[in-house]
C-alpha cells in the first residue's frame, strides 16, 4: 500500500514539474499556451504535499455503500441518483427545502478515493490549510477535512472524507443561514454505514449490477419513431438497480418509459445514435452498456 501511495505521489509531483515548466515558458509542448490541465496538475501536486497525502491512512476495501439507508435527524431524504462519476442524495427540512447534499464516490481502491478527496481540498478558494475532521473532534472515516462557511469558523460548509475505497462529501446547501444542519452527525452516520458494508479482497471485482440484456427491437428506424429497448438488469446485492440513459452520436433523441413498462428511444434527429445504459446498484457501484442505432431522416 505504501509503495502504491509513493508511486502516486511521485506521479503527481512529476506532472506538477512539467506543468510549472510549461507555464514558465508560456507554452505547452505543442507550442500553445499552457492549458488548464497543466494548472490543475500543479495545484493537485502542491496540495498532495501540503496535506501530506502519502501518509493518509487507508481502510479496508468494501463493497460500496447504500445511501438509501442513510437517515439524518429532522430531515427527509430524497432519491439516490447517479450524477456523473458520483452518487448523490439531497435531504430536505420540514419546509421541504433541500438543505443538505450528500455525494459519494465508490473507487476501485483506497488510492482512487484518496485522489477524489485531494480534488476537494486542492481547489478551495482559501489559501489556508483546511483542518482535519479529527482535529475538530468529528468522526469522518479514515481521513477527512472540513470547509467552513464563515470567517468565525463556526459554520461548517462541507465535510469531505474517505472510508476505505469510498469518498464522501457532505454539503450545507446554504451555509449563510443561522440555523445549520448537523453535518457532524451526517459524517458519523455515513462512516458507520460504510463500515457496515462487506469487505472485498484486493484484486476482486466490486459487486456491480449485471446488465443481462440491453437490445433494441428489430427494424429500420426514422425520426419520430419510438424504438422499444429490451432491458434486464440484476442488482448484485439483491436490491433494485436504478437505470438512466445518455444519448450520443450524430443522431438525437431521448429514452423514456412507456405505459407498458418498456423503455423507448424517441428519435428526434437522424444519424448514428449511441445509447448508453447506466445501472446504479444499491451499493453505489455503476455498470454501463452501449447500444447503437441508425436513424433515417424519413421512413424507407
Amino acid at each position: 500500500m505504501k509503495n502504491t501511495k509513493s508511486a502516486l505521489a511521485l506521479l503527481i509531483l512529476s506532472l506538477a514539474s512539467a506543468a510549472l515548466f510549461a507555464q514558465a515558458a508560456g507554452t505547452n509542448a505543442g507550442g500553445a499556451p499552457a492549458g488548464s490541465g497543466d494548472v490543475k496538475a500543479a495545484v493537485a501536486a502542491a496540495a498532495a504535499e501540503k496535506y501530506d497525502m502519502k501518509h493518509w491512512p487507508a481502510g479496508a476495501r468494501r463493497a460500496g455503500c447504500d445511501l438509501g439507508e442513510l437517515r439524518l435527524s429532522a430531515l427527509s431524504g430524497g432519491e439516490v441518483r447517479r450524477d456523473g462519476a458520483i452518487v448523490a442524495r439531497q435531504f430536505a427540512n420540514a419546509q421541504k427545502q433541500d438543505v443538505v447534499r450528500v455525494e459519494m464516490f465508490v473507487g476501485d481502491t483506497a488510492e482512487a478515493a484518496h485522489a477524489r478527496l485531494l480534488q476537494h481540498v486542492a481547489f478551495v478558494q482559501s489559501t489556508k490549510t483546511l483542518p482535519t475532521a479529527a482535529s475538530r473532534g468529528i468522526t469522518a472515516g479514515d481521513v477527512g477535512f472540513v470547509g467552513y462557511g464563515n470567517k468565525e469558523m463556526d459554520r461548517i460548509a462541507w465535510l469531505a472524507f474517505v472510508q476505505g475505497n469510498v469518498e464522501f462529501r457532505v454539503v450545507s446547501l446554504d451555509p449563510s443561514t443561522p440555523e445549520q444542519p448537523d453535518l457532524r452527525d451526517a459524517a458519523a452516520r455515513l462512516t458507520a454505514l460504510a463500515q457496515k458494508a462487506a469487505p472485498v479482497a484486493a484484486g476482486a471485482p466490486l459487486p456491480a449490477p449485471a446488465i443481462e440484456l440491453f437490445s433494441a427491437q428489430d427494424g429500420k428506424w426514422a425520426i419520430g419513431d419510438a424504438v422499444r429497448l429490451d432491458v434486464r438488469v440484476k442488482d448484485a446485492l439483491g436490491g433494485v438497480a436504478k437505470l438512466d440513459f445518455e444519448v450520443g452520436g450524430t443522431a438525437q433523441g431521448y429514452v423514456e418509459g412507456d405505459d407498458d413498462g418498456f423503455q423507448r428511444f424517441h428519435a428526434t434527429k437522424d444519424g448514428h445514435a449511441v445509447v448508453t445504459l447506466f445501472a446504479l446498484g444499491s451499493n453505489g457501484v455503476v455498470s454501463e452498456k452501449k447500444l447503437e442505432l441508425e436513424i433515417a431522416a424519413a421512413k424507407q
